[in-house]
């Protein structure tokens, strides 16, 4: 029952980026895929022998603090089942996590989906590139450059994070990635996958690698300043209309899917509310469940990361890509995307494994 196990989750990585489903919406579609193939792999993994357990009192805080705000901020019973339904996705998302850590071996296995996926990309972006979409059924030239994901900013968070996946397989590889995430002209993943090669030099101790990737950022920053500034303008708007709501109510925050109703911003002339989102997982997580969580989730990383072994390629590779996820949360809205968040859990889990655990590669 191993090997079925093994196929549902890399059937999971190949599909949730790129599900579709009928009329409906991809991003709900995606997020009805997520919430099925966590269930399924889990009941899939009671067929298997259990090959580690998972002990983490920041993962059992994380999920406890996650629950609490169900309770509060809830007037009446209509409010109540809706943070229920927020809720359930945490659930999910914890539920694949520790299926992942307590079943999963021979880890290069699961990474080959990713590889699909980013060669299934880099063929639909060029295609848009030339003003043809065979998937969105977009023909315009002027349409953005999206690959299967719904925006520019997705296609740029999967490149990005997939890099140091694909590096790890095979050096030229990750050439495919770096053109999709260049491709997709989405700044925060770029800057994201900056950090993550400083990381990488600074694990790996390539003092080369670190001034290399400074020169290519600076070079890059200077001459795309305008775009840059153009792209970021209403960013530190919005992180100071969602920091002021979420210090209001700092331990259990507003609620779930409270985001809409408490930060908003006004567009000067015409007086009409807009909403472009919290362009920070942190301040928005903050802002609906409390600061507490996020503590929670800072201890879990700060434990992770003290035990990676720098002579470990594959959990250098692993690191580097959560690194990626986690500058790129900072700067917009990545781990409420299904498309891109259940490979984001995926990745996480088998980290944890490979840093805590012997496993064959």
């Amino acid at each position: 029952m191993q090997k079925v196990f093994d196929f549902s989750l890399k059937a999971f990585l190949l599909l949730s980026p790129v599900f579709t489903f009928r009329d409906y919406l991809p991003s709900f579609a995606r997020s009805l895929f997520f919430i099925c193939g966590s269930l399924v792999i889990f009941g899939v993994s009671l067929m298997c022998k259990q090959k580690r357990e998972l002990s983490n009192k920041w993962v059992s805080a994380f999920f406890l603090l996650s629950l609490l705000p169900v309770f509060f901020n809830n007037d009446n019973f209509f409010y109540f089942w809706g943070s229920m339904y927020g809720f359930f996705y945490v659930l999910c998302g914890i539920i694949l996590f520790r299926t992942v850590v307590c079943y999963s071996e021979n880890i290069s296995q699961y990474l080959k989906p990713i590889v699909i996926i980013c060669l299934a990309n880099i063929v639909l972006s060029s295609c848009q590139l030339f003003g043809y979409d065979f998937f969105w059924n977009k023909t315009s030239a002027f349409n953005p450059i999206c690959g299967f994901f719904e925006s520019p900013s997705q296609l740029g968070q999967y490149s990005a994070m997939s890099v140091p996946v694909l590096f790890f397989l095979n050096p030229f590889l990750a050439i495919v990635p770096i053109i999709s995430l260049f491709l997709s002209k989405s700044i925060t993943p770029i800057v994201s996958l900056f950090f993550g090669t400083l990381f990488f030099g600074w694990q790996l101790k390539k003092k080369l690698l670190v001034v290399l990737a400074l020169i290519v950022f600076i070079t890059i920053g200077i001459f795309n300043f305008s775009y840059v500034k153009r792209k970021w303008y209403t960013r530190p708007i919005m992180w100071e209309k969602t920091l002021m709501a979420a210090i209001e109510k700092p331990f259990v925050g507003w609620g779930y899917g409270s985001f809409d109703s408490v930060v908003v911003k006004t567009e000067a002339r015409t007086g009409k509310i807009i909403n472009p989102g919290a362009f920070n997982d942190y301040f928005h997580t903050a802002q609906e469940l409390g600061f507490s969580v996020l503590v929670a989730v800072g201890m879990f990383f700060i434990g992770l990361f003290k035990k990676i072994k720098r002579k470990d390629l594959l959990s250098i590779c692993l690191a580097t890509s959560i690194i990626i996820v986690l500058v790129n949360m900072s700067g917009q809205a990545l781990i409420r995307h299904a498309s891109v968040s259940g490979t984001v859990i995926v990745l996480l889990a088998l980290l944890y494994v490979k840093i805590n655990d012997e496993v064959m590669i």
